[in-house]
């Protein structure tokens, strides 16, 4: 299952708030369209999971992962990068 650094769920509870959005909002993981051979991910403030949605939390912060993408990031880490955007990188 997807892990979700503290910093991650830091910076994802700082965005859920800039939004107004209400604590119990959750951010889920879904398949975005790729131009290219690689999968790609877009991410989105929701108040409830999917049906089939995988749900984490760290930090307070529920992440819900699509089940279409939840075999491919099974294995990775969600976490901030030195730029403070969020990244996926495999689990160690």
């Amino acid at each position: 299952m997807l892990q979700v650094t503290p910093t991650a769920a830091t910076t994802l509870a700082a965005a859920r708030a800039e939004n107004g959005l209400p604590e119990h909002f959750g951010v889920r993981i879904s398949a975005a369209s790729a131009n290219s051979s690689q999968s790609a991910f877009q991410f989105g403030f929701v108040e409830e999971p999917l049906a089939g949605d995988q749900i984490t939390e760290a930090e307070g912060t529920r992440v819900f992962v699509a089940e279409e993408v939840a075999a491919p990031l099974d294995d990775a880490v969600l976490d901030v990068a030195d730029t403070g955007r969020l990244i996926l990188t495999p689990a160690t």
